[in-house]
């Protein structure tokens, strides 16, 4: 779960891919019938994983997304 709340959310997601990436290979290794969500601030969700690139490399890297409501701690949506 990666809150996107630092001044810069490009910066913000280059670290939650990578975190992503490392787990998810992690998780291959370990208990390969698992599957590994990235799950995101439904704010952040409804505007910087809507833009082209956002978008691009969610699909390249094959990133399974949560969006969340951190103030109500729901889910609001699962994107595969």
């Amino acid at each position: 779960m990666k809150s996107f709340f630092n001044s810069s959310v490009i910066t913000d997601f280059h670290s939650a891919l990578g975190q992503f990436l490392n787990y998810r290979l992690a998780l291959q290794m370990s208990e390969p019938d698992k599957i590994l969500y990235l799950a995101v601030p439904v704010d952040t969700f409804d505007s910087f994983f809507q833009e082209r690139f956002t978008q691009e490399a969610v699909k390249l890297y094959q990133v399974k997304l949560v969006s969340y409501d951190p103030l109500q701690e729901v889910i609001v949506e699962w994107k595969e």
